[in-house]
């Protein structure tokens, strides 16, 4: 089989069948035939080998990608810019459109981010508003890993709480990230359950069953908030 790029050949050689097997169980609806098995780690290792040569910015070029570790690799490539935020932003914008599982788009949280809040923030809005969902998811990711900390703002969760979708992995994203904010940030994130401000009762609900399961909410908070929300879906 002839592959497009040498990038990709070397994935083949080091994916694993059985591993294949094993992310296809957690990629429900996804094709076995496009997961090739590369462990995270051998990734990684690729990407960093790759970076900066003519041959990464070739495969950062062939978009879409046909394989799911392809994109894997595409992510790991884009992480590890940490100087030229303007040249990443315009690669993640390239790449959100094609983006097409949770695993992904979650593994993409580049570090660069957090020296550029504001510029970055700005796009966050963008891509909440979009009509693909993992772009969305994205943008909730974002707003997890880098803006529940020093660089939060109330507008964040207001505009989370705000957004309705029938999409659902926003929407899991979404409980995670008001499920989060109540281990980082409890003050600004429990009047969001107090007073019913979350659109979506799933992800109410949701979020409320991840702070019960988390060993971070105090088990007093996650109850009272469990009777509270019970009492007003």
């Amino acid at each position: 089989m002839e592959f497009e790029h040498n990038l990709t050949r070397r994935l083949v050689e080091l994916g694993e069948p059985s591993y294949a097997d094993f992310v296809a169980k957690l990629l429900p609806g996804y094709s076995r035939e496009l997961i090739i098995g590369v462990r995270l780690p051998k990734l990684r290792a690729l990407a960093k080998n790759a970076f900066g040569t003519l041959e990464a910015g070739e495969f950062l070029d062939l978009l879409p990608h046909r394989y799911f570790d392809e994109n894997n690799l595409h992510a790991a490539l884009l992480m590890l810019e940490t100087r030229d935020i303007e040249k990443l932003l315009v690669q993640v914008e390239e790449f959100l459109p094609y983006i097409d599982n949770w695993a992904t788009c979650d593994m993409l949280r580049p570090a660069l981010f957090a020296l550029h809040p504001k510029l970055v923030y700005s796009h966050v809005k963008k891509w909440l508003a979009g009509s693909h969902a993992f772009t969305v998811r994205f943008a909730i990711t974002t707003l997890i890993n880098f803006y529940l900390g020093e660089n939060y703002l109330r507008e964040q969760s207001d505009l989370c709480a705000g957004l309705q979708s029938s999409e659902y992995y926003v929407n899991m994203a979404l409980a995670w990230y008001f499920a989060e904010g109540l281990v980082r940030r409890p003050d600004d994130f429990i009047p969001y359950f107090e007073r019913r401000q979350i659109a979506n009762p799933w992800v109410l609900a949701k979020a409320v069953q991840k702070a019960r399961e988390s060993r971070r909410v105090p088990r007093e908070l996650a109850e009272s908030l469990a009777k509270m929300t019970q009492n007003r879906l």
